[in-house]
């Protein structure tokens, strides 16, 4: 399956644009850390994301019950 939302830092891929703004985190107001990061999959996982069939991360809260 191709990118449907590419992350082009970390390249993962996300089911949307909003989930893709929202991976990007924004560290504290360290002087020598400003730049935003990439959440890696454990902080993504504790957000309660997951990894559809396709291998693109999407949010638990639009998930329909089967």
């Amino acid at each position: 399956m191709p990118f449907l939302k590419p992350c082009y830092f970390c390249l993962q891929d996300f089911g949307s644009k909003q989930l893709l703004r929202r991976h990007r985190t924004h560290p504290g107001t360290r002087f020598y850390n400003t730049q935003p990061r990439c959440a890696d999959p454990e902080e993504m996982m504790q957000r309660g994301w997951y990894m559809d069939r396709f291998g693109r991360w999407r949010d638990s809260r639009g998930r329909r019950e089967a």
